[in-house]
């Protein structure tokens, strides 16, 4: 089966595949996350868990209690993905390049910058905020500011807590599409004085949302420091607070400096280490069976969590 970007990606013809594998690479998040088809195309249904009671031992003939599974259903529109890329006739001419081996030549770093937003959006924005709407977080102790790294952790399942995309024709996850305006043929574009002149367009528009289902699928360990590195016992904790042992994967992200740090103090000698490298260009790594994901989108100069 199918659960993330990169295995869906596969289904992608050659020129979708690449797109999508330039947005992915490096960018680990995105990379690693489940991914889950859209409801209905740019819309987005799902079932969000709120309380569950359940039922108990009773006598033999007293009245059992109430048991209830109580959720809300909640309606979201996928984010959209849009940019545009363009080169005068001019600067063709000095290059002596055609326009689609112009595009072909920036579209990679413009679509790997893209992917990078789209990370930082997701994980602060979206994921660390909703860790810390529910109290879900774990403090580190560091107090200097704007000095501080997080771990985020998500048990991630096709479904569940997850990136969500609307799947194309064919059920592969079409992340972005490339649209040469005229066929790569000439057009009008406005140079840096605002002044329309000859040149060459491309647009490219996709879309990619998030659900999270339930409050125990998303921690944090905020207040990462040099000085300041989460204990054994405070790791354990995150595992239980995102509830490792139920449906999903529980994955956890943090800097470059944060897993250094914890691989030459706290978990030395405890951190298994992939050796391969795979095809977007990072390793895993391992602790008491969660992955360890470096993530180079995450920032060791956040402002300390109160």
């Amino acid at each position: 089966m199918n659960t993330n970007l990169p295995q869906l990606n596969v289904d992608n013809h050659d020129v979708q595949r690449a797109m999508v594998d330039f947005t992915l690479e490096k960018n680990t998040w995105l990379a690693e996350m489940a991914a889950t088809s859209s409801s209905d195309g740019l819309q987005n249904v799902y079932e969000k868990a709120d309380r569950v009671v359940g039922g108990n031992f009773v006598d033999m003939n007293e009245a059992g209690g109430t048991v209830s599974h109580e959720s809300s259903l909640v309606q979201e529109d996928l984010n959209f993905i849009k940019g545009q890329m363009q080169v005068s006739d001019d600067d063709l001419l000095k290059l002596r390049i055609t326009p689609q081996a112009y595009f072909n030549k920036k579209i990679g770093p413009t679509l790997n910058k893209t992917g990078m937003n789209i990370e930082d959006t997701g994980i602060y924005d979206v994921f660390q905020n909703y860790a810390v709407g529910t109290g879900n977080v774990i403090n580190a102790g560091g107090t200097t500011a704007d000095k501080q790294s997080s771990i985020l952790a998500v048990r991630t399942s096709v479904g569940g807590t997850s990136l969500v995309y609307n799947p194309a024709a064919n059920g592969a996850a079409e992340l972005v599409r490339l649209r040469p305006i005229n066929n790569y043929g000439i057009t009008e574009i406005l140079n840096n004085e605002n002044e329309l002149i000859d040149g060459y367009k491309v647009k490219f528009k996709g879309n990619l949302g998030f659900q999270i289902v339930d409050q125990n699928t998303v921690g944090l360990i905020k207040n990462i420091d040099d000085t300041n590195l989460p204990t054994e016992k405070e790791l354990l904790e995150l595992f239980r607070n995102v509830r490792r042992d139920e449906i999903g994967t529980v994955k956890c992200w943090m800097t470059q400096k944060t897993f250094d740090n914890l691989s030459q103090s706290v978990l030395s000698g405890k951190i298994q280490l992939d050796n391969n490298v795979n095809s977007l260009g990072y390793q895993l790594a391992y602790y008491q069976g969660i992955e360890f994901i470096v993530n180079r989108n995450m920032v060791d100069t956040e402002a300390v969590y109160s």
